[in-house]
C-alpha cells in the first residue's frame, strides 16, 4: 500500500468515523454537510465527535457553524478529530477562532507496520489470553483503570458495545498478566480486517503501578504474531504521542501522519479533566 493510501486509512479508521456504525440507543450517525459525525447516548465529548472534513476556505467557518449548532440542537458536548485528509489545510486555525481548543493530552501518531516483521519477543514473565467482551462489565471497569482520566466505565462500555457491533471485521481482547498478581495489569484490542490485510492494533493500556515492565510491548508483540499467523501483511496503530508513540517506533512501526483531537467551546473544561 502507498503512503497516500496509508494515510487516508488510518485517518478513516480513527474513531471508526467513517464505519457509520449503529448501536440502537447507544450510539449512531449524525448527518451534517461536511464532516463525518458520530452521536452517542453518554454525555461525554469523547463519544460525540466529528472528523474527516471536506471544507474549502470559502465555506469552513459556516460548516463549523453548522456543526456547532447541530450538536447545540443535541445538547451534548464533542470533540473534533483533525487528521491529514482533513480540508481546509488551515482546519485548526478556523475551529480556533470558533473557540475550540486542542487537547494537548490527545495528539496521536498514525503509524504503520508494513511489513509484519518480527516486533521482539514478549517481555519474559507476562502472559497475554484472549478475553470475551460481551456485556463484561469488569472489563468495562479495567479498561477505565488502566486508561485513566477522561476514560469512565460508562465511556468504555460504548467502546466495547461499538467493537462488538461493527460487522464484518472481528474484534479480540487481550489481557495481560504478570505471576505476582491475580488481576491483570494490562490490555489490548485487535480488530481483524475482513479482507485478510491489515490489523488495526486499537486501545491498549496498562494500569498505572505496572507501567514501564514491557507490557504494553509484549500487547503489541502477541497481537503482530496473530496477525502474522493469520497471513495478514500490515498493521496500523493511533498511538499517542506522548506515551505509546516512541514505544512503537522502537518496534519498527513509521508515523504516516499526525491527528489531534479538537474540544468544542461548551466541551474544553470536560475535555481536560
Amino acid at each position: 500500500m502507498e503512503h497516500r493510501q496509508w494515510t487516508r486509512y488510518v485517518d478513516e479508521m480513527m474513531g471508526q468515523l467513517n464505519a457509520d456504525v449503529t448501536v440502537p440507543g447507544l450510539m449512531w450517525p449524525l448527518t451534517i454537510d461536511g464532516v463525518k459525525a458520530r452521536r452517542a447516548a453518554a454525555p461525554d465529548p469523547m463519544a460525540n465527535f466529528v472528523g474527516l472534513a471536506h471544507f474549502t476556505e470559502d465555506t469552513v467557518d459556516a460548516g463549523i457553524q453548522q456543526v456547532l449548532d447541530a450538536f447545540a440542537r443535541e445538547g451534548v458536548p464533542f470533540s473534533w478529530v483533525v487528521g491529514p485528509t482533513s480540508q481546509p489545510p488551515t482546519l485548526r486555525e478556523h475551529l480556533e477562532a470558533h473557540g475550540f481548543h486542542a487537547a494537548e493530552a490527545l495528539r496521536y501518531a498514525g503509524m504503520v507496520l508494513e511489513p509484519l516483521n518480527r516486533v521482539g519477543d514478549p517481555s519474559p514473565g507476562v502472559t497475554v489470553e484472549v478475553v470475551p467482551t460481551g456485556g463484561n462489565s469488569a472489563l468495562y471497569a479495567f479498561a477505565a483503570r488502566a486508561f485513566g482520566p477522561p476514560m469512565t466505565p460508562d465511556l468504555a462500555s460504548i467502546g466495547f458495545r461499538i467493537m462488538e457491533a461493527w460487522a464484518p471485521h472481528e474484534t479480540v481482547v487481550y489481557l495481560a498478566h504478570l505471576p505476582e498478581t491475580a488481576e491483570p495489569v494490562g490490555f489490548g484490542i485487535a480488530y481483524f480486517d475482513p479482507d485478510g490485510e491489515v490489523l488495526w492494533l486499537g486501545g491498549a493500556a496498562v494500569v498505572p503501578e505496572y507501567r514501564g515492565r514491557g507490557i504494553y510491548s509484549a500487547l503489541v508483540a502477541h497481537r503482530i504474531r496473530d496477525a502474522r499467523v493469520r497471513g495478514y501483511r500490515g498493521a496500523i496503530i493511533h498511538a499517542m504521542k506522548s506515551t505509546s508513540a516512541p514505544l512503537c517506533e522502537r518496534m519498527g512501526f513509521q508515523t504516516v501522519c499526525d491527528l489531534d483531537v479538537y474540544m468544542a467551546p461548551s466541551a474544553t473544561g470536560e475535555g481536560e479533566r
